[in-house]
């Protein structure tokens, strides 16, 4: 189990060979953070793994792809800080942080792999968005939290 953070799909599917469901529990938990690559692209290990035991992986990925769509869905819009300028830079910055949040939408719903840093990297790039820096990253940290702590898995 000391690797299934760092090769959550080769400890799965070792623990499916041997019948370890509270294994195959946690080691299923760890490739949330993980792109699942198709058939021809799994390790070794799953060659004796009945299908039956991916399509749970992707079963739960999809799960946790919605979960994270809710969330980020009810999260609070505001920046922490208070813009200068009055009401109007209020307004500009509401609007800007809900297009932030509709391109975190975007990317979680486009197949971003489901990672802090790669939804952080494909959310804060290319947006032409001037919200308060770091508020991206602190949104999206927030919103895996929120996910993690749901603890899915197959």
């Amino acid at each position: 189990m000391e690797f299934a953070k760092t090769e959550p799909l080769r400890v799965y599917a070792i623990a499916c060979q041997l019948g370890l469901e509270d294994e195959m529990k946690i080691a299923s938990s760890h490739t949330t953070s993980i792109y699942l690559p198709d058939l021809t692209e799994l390790p070794n290990e799953f060659k004796s793994v009945p299908a039956t035991e991916y399509h749970r992986l992707i079963l739960l990925h999809a799960r946790y792809r919605k979960e994270l769509e809710a969330i980020a869905t009810s999260q609070d819009l505001m920046p922490h800080t208070i813009p200068k300028g009055g009401f109007f830079a209020g307004i500009g910055t509401a609007i800007e942080a809900a297009a932030r949040r509709q391109q975190v939408l975007d990317n979680i719903r486009g197949g971003v792999p489901l990672n802090c840093e790669s939804l952080i990297l494909a959310s804060s790039t290319g947006s032409g968005i001037h919200i308060e820096a770091g508020w991206t990253e602190r949104l999206i940290r927030s919103i895996f939290d929120k996910a993690n702590a749901l603890n899915l898995t197959v």
